[in-house]
């Protein structure tokens, strides 16, 4: 969840001592990776990871994922 959020640092609370993580994106927010991969034979295949998270949760639970497959064809 951190990095669809994007977690930059933990801070210490002097007067409870809790750690609280502090990140980039409050409201709902969406992530994306792509992985590209190319045979020998030239053959080329892209899957995309997509991550999103509506409000201000910081639950793993609460992320969703969707994932796609691109072959690009010669």
């Amino acid at each position: 969840m951190t990095y669809v959020r994007g977690a930059w640092t933990e801070r210490k609370n002097d007067d409870s001592g809790e750690i609280a993580t502090h990140y980039l994106r409050k409201d709902s927010v969406w992530s994306g990776l792509a992985l590209t991969y190319r045979s020998t034979l030239d053959r080329v295949i892209t899957l995309v990871e997509i991550l999103w998270i509506r409000g201000n949760s910081t639950a793993v639970r609460d992320v969703r994922r969707h994932y796609i497959l691109f072959e690009r064809v010669s």
